[in-house]
């Protein structure tokens, strides 16, 4: 892990985002799910691709505000650089790519058997969040879920959106 950045406290990654949102490549949102009653601060990230295309960055942490769906022992930010690439998933963002979005074509995947196993995904994901009224879809555009506290040290580097 040479010249990995070992991100421990949320505040940590507060303060590593807003590096992040200096840069002319990336933004940082504050995201309001629709129906997530919370007093945690979720956070979006956006990494610009190229011109027309930016994707939605995924985060991965070892945080207790985290949905246990995207808890790891790192933290961590992925994203899909590709386009709008898989041929069954037809719901997508203009300008935004997401790992749907991730070419499956070479697994042979039927349309049927695609939406089988996307709707196994979901169940299973419905099934390790703890609270009911929380549902994966609030995490579609949040990387992150921060404590009030940490996600208030990023208030300058919100983009307005």
């Amino acid at each position: 892990m040479a010249g990995a950045v070992v991100i421990r406290p949320e505040e940590a990654l507060a303060e590593q985002l807003s590096t992040l949102a200096a840069g002319s490549r990336w933004t940082i949102t504050q995201e309001h799910p629709e129906g997530l009653v919370t007093d945690d601060i979720l956070v979006g990230i956006e990494w610009k691709i190229r011109d027309t295309l930016s994707s939605s960055i995924m985060g991965l942490a070892p945080f207790a505000t985290m949905p246990v769906t995207r808890r790891a022992p790192y933290v961590c930010i992925a994203g899909w650089p590709g386009g709008h690439d898989n041929p069954h998933w037809t719901r997508y963002e203009d300008g935004i790519v997401h790992f749907l979005d991730t070419d499956v074509s070479e697994l042979g995947l039927t349309g049927t058997k695609y939406r089988s196993l996307n709707k196994m995904s979901i169940d299973a994901a419905k099934e390790l969040l703890a609270d009911p009224s929380d549902d994966a879809r609030h995490y579609r555009r949040a990387a992150f879920r921060l404590q009030s506290s940490a996600g208030n040290m990023l208030r300058s580097a919100f983009t307005a959106r």
